[in-house]
């Protein structure tokens, strides 16, 4: 026959949520404040709170917490200090009874939170706060941002704060006061729309009920300038706009005319092209404050590719003019700016 498990009463392990302290105790009265921890169908842990005795059914001659239980399986172990325990019962001829977690708290504070001190972990998962060009993952300014938190055996994630800044040139400083997204809140994800040409840096604080906090920070995260937006672009004649749900803004440029050419002007360190190329794509010249070069534009069609990084510039004003060079189509979606 196999050997029974020194636990009377059930296997269930009590959860840190399921605890609670409460005071029963009146003015006058001998009774002692009393803490409760509810386990599945049956209590099988009752007691005092902190700094008093707590009374736990096991088999009879069982060892606990390096005590052993009556005839009656009863142990009494006293806790000097708040927190959490983790008790398992123990006997020669039985087999090592299932882990049960107690929880100790002062009267009035909110259940299993007095002996959690460590922060919980969080991230920020690869949408909106892995960085790079917004345009990589989405097609409009409006991204997508999430987040996970764990609390490991602590008192459990309560709630995210969750802020964002705008870094870079365009910002008020190198980086710009951290403005709120949301507070207190138990959403693992929300949606943000930036402005045309900014970048941007996303933080999340993941609060576990203890009240300790960890924060996370994301990559920068820049929002390319749309082919319409005539502020920074401007286009000659012999461009088309195309509509493609792909596209960055939902819209492209296209030109099959040799020698159509669009202007900018811009203030920042790196200019990257943003496009598609096309089975019997042409050729497209860059011309940078003077230096320029040639690229194809011919290959497998894929939206919001990048066409073109330059090598970093100085500071100061830029002036960019891209020329179709003939050979086939050539088309554009956006022109991303980085600041520094």
């Amino acid at each position: 026959m196999a050997p029974s498990a020194p636990v009377l009463e059930t296997t269930s392990i009590c959860r840190p949520d399921s605890c609670h302290a409460s005071a029963t105790a009146s003015a006058g009265s001998t009774r002692r404040r009393r803490a409760s921890c509810s386990i599945s169908r049956r209590t099988v842990a009752r007691g005092t709170a902190f700094g008093a005795p707590r009374r736990i059914p096991f088999l009879a001659g069982a060892a606990v917490a390096g005590k052993l239980t009556d005839t009656g399986g009863r142990v009494t172990i006293s806790y000097a200090r708040p927190g959490v325990y983790r008790l398992k019962a123990t006997r020669a001829d039985s087999v090592r009874s299932p882990l049960l977690t107690v929880c100790v708290d002062p009267i009035g504070a909110p259940s299993c939170t007095s002996g959690d001190k460590s922060s919980p972990e969080v991230e920020l998962l690869s949408s909106g706060g892995s960085g790079g060009y917004a345009s990589d993952r989405f097609t409009s300014r409006t991204v997508e941002l999430s987040w996970q938190g764990d609390d490991g055996t602590g008192s459990g994630v309560a709630a995210y704060d969750v802020d964002a800044r705008e870094t870079g040139a365009a910002a008020s400083s190198a980086a710009s006061p951290w403005r709120s997204l949301l507070r207190a809140t138990k959403k693992v994800s929300t949606r943000f729309r930036g402005a045309s040409g900014r970048r941007y840096e996303f933080r999340v604080t993941a609060i576990d009920r203890a009240g300790n906090r960890r924060s996370a920070t994301g990559r920068d995260l820049l929002i390319p300038v749309d082919d319409r937006d005539r502020s920074l672009i401007r286009f000659s004649r012999g461009w088309k706009r195309l509509q493609r749900q792909g596209a960055w803004g939902r819209f492209v440029v296209r030109s099959t005319r040799r020698g159509a050419s669009a202007r900018l002007r811009f203030r920042g360190r790196r200019l990257a092209l943003i496009g598609r190329r096309l089975p019997q794509g042409g050729k497209l010249r860059v011309t940078i404050d003077g230096g320029s070069r040639t690229i194809r534009l011919r290959g497998v069609a894929r939206h919001r590719r990048v066409l073109l990084t330059s090598k970093r510039l100085g500071s100061g004003l830029h002036r960019v003019r891209l020329v179709a060079a003939g050979g086939g189509p050539v088309e554009l979606d956006a022109v991303a700016v980085q600041p520094r």
